[in-house]
């Protein structure tokens, strides 16, 4: 008989974090689960110190050649037998309730799609986060690419993405989750989230998310083609120019120019004529996220002299 739920944990060369992360899911309170530790072509003995833990709900597949976060993923899903998918990284900790708050939330509410969770930060960085809940809240706060799902805190439904064929998309590096959970809303999800930290989150230099750049880049084009579908009306000179509010730099480095802010404030101003929720996001909260753009631009701009 398939678990009810499917634990995605993709590895690589986490030794020194991965047992407290299997370990913090083996102790769920929930048990009906399998954890799937997909370890993407580690040489420092992962996938060995997950089997020594001799689980009957581990399954450990060892990839020889090196994927990629979202083609492991993509393994782990093609893998997966149960209803419900959940994501967790190998640094992190999850608490002992979380899947048991997260799978009654599904059960009791067949409109939610994804089920995320706040999370607290330890290790090199500490702090709470602070997670929307309203679905069209999160939806409109995935152009701001912050307080809508934290990935490794998401239980979804398999069904959902097995009808509308959703995979991570193998060209992103790192933002991969942000466009997998875009996919997702433009099929039609309903997201939320439970207001409580669910996930310990570890911060450490060695981390995929620390690689600022790369993940800067994939964030910018996955903001584009966001941008066009909640503002339909842009051109796609203007979908560039409100792109440009969100980046630090200009693409391939230097500053921004008075022009480019001119051209920023203008695509800016006709975005917010669109005033009809093309998802159901909240457009008084996107109208909020490109204010506070623009302000930032501005003052961006008189740093620069």
């Amino acid at each position: 008989m398939a678990p009810r739920v499917s634990v995605l944990l993709p590895a690589w060369n986490t030794a020194a974090y991965v047992e407290e992360a299997v370990g913090s899911i083996l102790a769920q309170t929930y048990g009906d689960f399998e954890l799937l530790v997909l370890d993407d072509g580690s040489t420092d003995g992962t996938a060995d110190r997950v089997l020594a833990m001799g689980d009957s709900r581990l399954k450990v597949f060892r990839n020889p050649v090196q994927l990629g976060l979202s083609g492991i993923l993509n393994v782990g899903l093609a893998l997966a037998e149960g209803e419900y998918v959940a994501r967790m990284d190998s640094d992190d900790i999850a608490a002992p309730d979380r899947l048991a708050l997260q799978v009654a939330l599904l059960d009791s509410r067949p409109e939610v799609t994804v089920c995320g969770a706040d999370l607290e930060m330890f290790g090199d960085a500490t702090g709470a986060s602070d997670a929307a809940v309203a679905d069209c809240d999160i939806k409109a706060l995935f152009l701001e690419a912050a307080r809508n799902v934290f990935d490794a805190t998401s239980l979804f439904r398999r069904d959902f993405v097995m009808k509308h064929r959703i995979r991570w998309n193998q060209a992103y590096v790192s933002g991969g989750d942000l466009a997998f959970w875009i996919d997702f809303m433009r099929a039609g999800a309903v997201f939320t989230n439970v207001k409580k930290p669910l996930l310990r989150y570890r911060r450490h230099p060695t981390a995929l998310s620390r690689n600022v750049t790369g993940t800067a880049s994939a964030v910018y084009r996955i903001r584009k083609g966001l941008i066009a579908d909640f503002y339909p009306h842009l051109t796609q000179l203007e979908v560039t120019a409100l792109a440009n509010l969100f980046a630090g730099s200009p693409p391939g480095g230097g500053s921004f120019s008075f022009s480019s802010l001119c051209e920023a404030v203008a695509a800016a101003t006709k975005a917010k004529r669109w005033t009809e929720p093309v998802f159901g996001e909240s457009r008084s909260v996107l109208d909020q996220i490109v204010n506070n753009r623009v302000l930032r631009f501005q003052q961006a701009i008189l740093r620069q002299g």
